[in-house]
């Protein structure tokens, strides 16, 4: 996941370079940063912005991360970069840093965990409404 963070900051930071952004001298922490952030918000937490936040924090990924109404506020500032960013990726940021990451990792495996879990225990199956068939019941010997 951190490499994952890294390469997004890099493409994010080189993207707003190009389009010649500049951050206001007064900020803490640059737009790349925040940008970064929404999207690690997005991919691997659900789009939970404290969580983000937190685990910047955590993982000590910026030298200043900032409280979640400054990030609010910064994020729908940076909202015109976000989405339309049209001179570099004709579909957006997302766009650029899906290609840019399926460039990185052409090699595609993938793993299937195929391990069979009970679903409910056989006392409510028939109260069941999400698996009424009895394939999805589990075995539970007696004691």
């Amino acid at each position: 996941m951190l490499s994952r963070i890294i390469a997004a900051f890099c493409i994010i930071d080189d993207a707003l370079q190009a389009l010649g952004y500049k951050d206001d001298p007064q900020a803490k922490t640059p737009a790349s940063a925040i940008l970064t952030l929404a999207i690690l918000a997005a991919m691997e937490l659900g789009g939970k912005h404290n969580k983000a936040l937190a685990l910047a924090k955590d993982l000590r990924l910026f030298t200043y991360v900032p409280s979640p109404s400054r990030f609010n506020r910064r994020l729908h500032a940076l909202y015109p970069f976000f989405l339309p960013l049209r001179k570099i990726a004709p579909s957006g940021l997302t766009h650029l840093l899906a290609q840019a990451w399926k460039n990185l990792h052409q090699a595609q495996a993938y793993a299937l965990d195929t391990f069979p879990l009970p679903a409910c225990e056989n006392i409510r199956a028939p109260r069941s409404r999400l698996f009424p068939d009895k394939a999805y019941r589990g075995f539970i010997p007696s004691a």
